[in-house]
């Protein structure tokens, strides 16, 4: 199993072409993957599913911000269900639509939508801002389930409920 598990990791790596991707690639092996096989237990029968080429895919997808960090590991836990390890990302991305919603506009809509049904907020920012963009963010999180990303957000938030307090 260390065997299988040596080569699987060399094989991500050398699809990788810069360190902050192999970083990236390190810290959810050592994290999300670990958890989706059971602490390591079921690891081959992760490698099985989720080919190297489609794993590294997944990470290229998450810093090129296609895909959120929050929807990474459901990404990773359906292709490890999925047991096709010849399922390409895109078929996966466009069944369960996990893009990330990354247009400005499209969030600024979504937000000023957001506003409009949780007046008390913008009245709460006034007095408790973080409280105020947590419950907003709460909210966008249960609208747009992992398809946010969270800076982009707050930012657009923060922003947005500044000229609407001043």
């Amino acid at each position: 199993m260390l065997l299988l598990t040596v080569d699987y990791f060399r094989d991500v790596m050398s699809q990788l072409d810069n360190n902050h991707l192999r970083h990236i690639a390190l810290e959810v092996l050592l994290s999300d993957v670990k958890s989706i096989s059971y602490d390591g237990r079921k690891i081959r029968k992760f490698a099985q599913a989720v080919s190297p080429t489609l794993f590294s895919d997944i990470i290229k997808h998450l810093e090129k911000r296609i895909i959120t960090r929050f929807s990474l590991y459901t990404l990773l836990t359906l292709c490890n269900k999925s047991r096709d390890s010849t399922r390409s990302l895109k078929s996966f991305l466009d069944e369960h639509n996990m893009y990330a919603i990354n247009d400005e506009n499209e969030l600024e809509k979504i937000c000023l939508k957001l506003l409009e049904e949780n007046p008390k907020q913008i009245d709460r920012y006034k007095t408790n801002p973080k409280k105020a963009l947590e419950q907003l963010h709460s909210s966008m999180c249960k609208k747009y389930h992992g398809r946010i990303h969270d800076d982009l957000v707050n930012d657009l938030f923060k922003r947005l409920l500044d000229k609407k307090t001043k």
